[in-house]
């Protein structure tokens, strides 16, 4: 089949008003508008319920070594930056459509696409549609980011500092973030997964819109999985409260923490249960009637046991309890590449984890 490209520039709310989009429908391209400058800023994206039906697709979409299976995704990329995206299932004879409502799409072949990100820096949804009886479709959601130059201690006002010149032991999960993530009042309740917010993993430094901020979506896919699990564990949970997600180096400084903290390249959380009584401390997880480090333990238990399975490999990193702080007891976790424990340790139990990406 003939590679054919589509330039789409149509606005969110063009789309919502019936303008219409391309359409990509197994290998046939039909059409019912015209296009505008791919250039053209991208209407904020419509918050949606933490919890939308069904969380999980009936395919999922492999992008940047990843796969999910989630009905929200979220992808990071510079300006003008291509990405390869493919739609998987267990039935091959299964038809895709994708929408796009900027960027350059080109169609690879019956189940992936490729798509070069706008040149304006926001947030660009691109929607895969599996088609049949009972479709199911996936968003995802295209964080095109301002780009950041090292000298730079602050970007539309918002302070950032700066980053360390030499990656730690020369790691590249140090390199210097090429760009940042504008969070405005308009688009902070943009999911990211299922569960997760943009506005939650801004940095807690005071400071007025626009922030920004580093994100990773192998962290976001990593938070969505363990709280899949906690729910399948018994415990019915919306989202996780971020206690610290991302750090700008000023506000990192400024807390005399570790120059290298990981939270400064947006790929550790520091998280907690808040969800009965609402009351922004943890919750009594463990039901004995005390909030102590046990309760972090239930967390952190139902992690070291996914790490021991195999679909939850790519997502290895440190995992680490503490019994006390601001909001009671807290876990953080990230991506870092490569185990590491410190603090409160896990409570293994026994039970069969399963960590299912279809």
């Amino acid at each position: 089949m003939t590679r054919r490209h589509i330039h789409i520039g149509l606005m969110v709310a063009a789309i919502l008003g019936g303008l219409g989009v391309w359409r990509m429908s197994g290998v046939q391209l039909t059409t019912s508008a015209s296009v505008e400058d791919q250039t053209a800023q991208a209407a904020p994206v419509a918050a949606a319920p933490l919890q939308p039906a069904p969380l999980r697709a009936r395919f999922s979409i492999r992008y940047k070594g990843l796969e999910s299976p989630f009905s929200v995704s979220s992808v990071l990329l510079m300006p003008g930056e291509g990405l390869t995206f493919e739609a998987v299932s267990d039935s091959p004879s299964a038809v895709y459509s994708v929408e796009a409502v900027s960027g350059l799409l080109t169609q690879q072949d019956a189940s992936q696409w490729s798509w070069t990100a706008p040149l304006q820096s926001g947030i660009y949804p691109v929607q895969i549609t599996r088609a049949g009886a009972l479709p199911s479709s996936i968003t995802l959601n295209a964080l095109v980011k301002m780009p950041h130059r090292p000298s730079q201690s602050a970007i539309n006002g918002y302070p950032i500092g700066y980053y360390p010149k030499r990656p730690y032991r020369n790691n590249p999960v140090y390199l210097i973030p090429e760009g940042l993530v504008e969070v405005t009042e308009a688009n902070q309740d943009t999911p990211l997964t299922p569960h997760f917010r943009l506005g939650q993993f801004v940095c807690k430094q005071e400071a007025g819109f626009p922030k920004y901020v580093v994100l990773n979506e192998r962290l976001l896919l990593k938070l969505e999985l363990i709280l899949e699990e906690m729910n399948r564990a018994g415990h019915r949970i919306d989202t996780f409260q971020i206690m610290s997600g991302y750090r700008t180096p000023a506000y990192n400084k400024s807390l005399k923490n570790v120059q290298y903290s990981l939270h400064q390249w947006g790929v550790a959380a520091d998280i907690y249960v808040d969800q009965s009584p609402r009351d922004e401390f943890m919750d009594d997880l463990n039901k004995d009637g005390r909030i102590d480090y046990r309760d972090a333990q239930v967390i952190s238990s139902v992690i070291a046991r996914m790490d021991q399975t195999a679909d939850f490999q790519p997502y290895k990193g440190g995992l680490g309890g503490y019994k006390t702080g601001k909001f009671g007891p807290f876990v953080h976790v990230d991506v870092r590449g490569w185990d590491a424990r410190w603090g409160v340790q896990p409570k293994l139990q026994s039970g069969v984890t399963t960590v299912a990406l279809r």
